[in-house]
């Protein structure tokens, strides 16, 4: 799952990794949240990956950092 934020992603019609659509879960003007990365081969390699949002008035690649783990620090 990945969450894709800025201005107009309303207007986003389809998002593509290549000629794989990947599934919009959620769509708001200021976020879009994506799924279907693991399937879409998306995420099967750790580095920068470039997706493609698709609207009417043009198509916008996006740049989507993929790390092979994520690290959280907890305060005791």
């Amino acid at each position: 799952e990945a969450t894709i934020v800025g201005e107009g992603l309303s207007s986003i019609d389809s998002v593509l990794f290549g000629k794989t659509a990947l599934i919009i879960a959620d769509k708001s003007d200021k976020a879009l949240k994506l799924k279907g990365l693991v399937a879409g081969l998306v995420t099967a390699v750790a580095k920068t990956q470039e997706i493609t949002l698709v609207s009417k008035s043009g198509n916008t690649k996006v740049n989507l950092e993929v790390v092979s783990q994520k690290i959280e620090t907890v305060a005791k």
